[in-house]
């Protein structure tokens, strides 16, 4: 199957049109930065091959593809067109940035401190009323459909619309003039 890549075409988005870039990746260019920051150095994403490995951000962005897309349009085959690679490259490639983020799940997943809690809240209660002030758990993530049920705790992953998903949620702060990036990840 002929395949031309798209890949080159997020350089230009993310500088001219990060509207494009969004629609295609599902995330802010300096998110994504951030992102790709945090998992470039897993060992997962270095061989010892003759064959090197695409470099992290073209793997982070193929896993962006897919997982913002639903049905058909996430299909290993339909990445490959995008990207131009070959159909195990992309499910490699999906692998790896999955085996990555999942490293971070102690680092990343964590109920807030009651500094953090009460800053949530009080921008809730800003944001809405008094009377929403304590739901300030509640938030809006994005819902990544899945394919099919996976093998692994398959029910876990059915969520409340007779779906399988995984809610993610990307908090990138800067404080201290330092930028931090926390990525929490939910399983419905």
């Amino acid at each position: 199957v002929l395949k031309s890549s798209q890949l080159h075409l997020l350089d230009n988005w993310r500088l001219h049109s990060p509207e494009r870039f969004r629609r295609k990746l599902r995330v802010e260019p300096d998110t994504f930065d951030s992102l790709v920051a945090l998992i470039v150095d897993n060992p997962v994403f270095s061989n010892q091959s003759n064959c090197p490995q695409l470099p992290v951000h073209l793997q982070f962005s193929i896993f962006l593809f897919r997982a913002g897309h639903y049905g058909n349009a996430a299909s290993p085959e339909d990445a490959a067109q995008w990207a131009g690679i070959s159909v195990g490259a992309v499910e490699k490639c999906t692998d790896r940035v999955v085996v990555a983020l999942l490293s971070h799940h102690d680092d990343a997943i964590h109920f807030p401190d009651a500094d953090n809690k009460e800053q949530a809240k009080s921008f809730v209660e800003e944001k809405t009323c008094e009377e929403w002030r304590n739901g300030f758990l509640l938030v809006d993530g994005t819902k990544f459909a899945l394919f099919q049920r996976p093998g692994l705790h398959g029910d876990a992953w059915f969520d409340k619309d007779g779906e399988y998903s995984i809610d993610c949620q990307v908090c990138h702060a800067i404080s201290c003039g330092r930028r931090c990036t926390q990525l929490l990840i939910n399983f419905t």
